[in-house]
């Protein structure tokens, strides 16, 4: 019995050893693959907005511990969609968790880069939303960011087609509620809150105010790699966590 169990310890040391050897294995077969090589990313969002900033910075030094060097190419989000799934370019900086639901082109990196809420705004007081759901049966006008499919989707499902519309910037969704052209501009929080306070919407808006009309989901951004890179996908996840262990991942994303 005794030399039984020294048999099976010695036999779960063994296959510990060759996991870890094997682990060790497939990260330095990364390394070797993609060390000095450059890849591109794009994002949703304008170049000017300061999350875009950040995670430029923060990228730029994920792929620098990585060894691979790091460009970023500045399209608009549904060229950037279109591209990232042609496989033209090889990661998006960051997209919604649930956008891997929608195409199967892509991997997500685990590590969130932020939590996000997805916000109606309008330029009426009176509307109170909570949540996808309490759009459904309404009168309402909504309208999304061209290229997130994933709200589209949502408010399609809930509303019918003449109710549902895309714009190409927030500029133009605000524009849009003043002009009583739509009722609500569903977006994350962020990047609304960041355009009302320039001086653009000062001029637009002459005093008039957008209001928040309610959460419609609150969710995580993440680093989203073109299929073929997705063994990358973990070391980057591993990246982010040590970087936010040690405090340059709050430091690169301060804005």
């Amino acid at each position: 019995m005794f030399m039984l169990k020294i048999k099976n310890i010695f036999f779960f040391l063994i296959i510990t050893a060759f996991m870890v050897s094997f682990e060790t294995s497939i990260y330095a077969e990364v390394e070797k693959d993609y060390f000095g090589r450059e890849m591109t990313f794009v994002y949703s969002q304008p170049l000017e907005f300061p999350k875009t900033q950040a995670l430029i910075r923060l990228y730029s030094e994920v792929f620098r511990r990585a060894g691979i060097r790091f460009r970023y190419l500045n399209v608009p989000s549904k060229r950037a969609m279109s591209l990232l799934c042609s496989g033209e370019v090889d990661g998006d900086l960051g997209r919604l968790y649930s956008f891997m639901n929608q195409d199967r082109c892509v991997v997500r990196v685990g590590e969130p880069n932020f939590s996000i809420s997805i916000t109606a705004f309008s330029a009426n007081p009176n509307i109170s939303l909570n949540g996808w759901e309490s759009l459904r049966g309404s009168k309402y006008k909504a309208e999304c960011f061209r290229g997130e499919l994933i709200c589209l989707t949502r408010i399609s499902d809930l509303l019918p087609p003449d109710q549902c519309s895309e714009v190409n910037t927030v500029h133009q969704g605000i524009q849009k509620l003043f002009k009583g052209r739509t009722d609500v501009f569903i977006k994350g929080t962020g990047a609304v809150d960041w355009y009302l306070k320039s001086d653009q919407f000062k001029i637009i808006s002459q005093g008039r105010k957008i209001y928040k009309s309610g959460v419609m989901e609150r969710t995580t951004s993440h680093m989203f790699l073109y299929r073929r890179h997705a063994y990358l996908a973990s070391k980057i996840a591993e990246i982010l966590r040590d970087m936010k262990k040690d405090g340059s991942f709050q430091q690169l994303m301060r804005y």
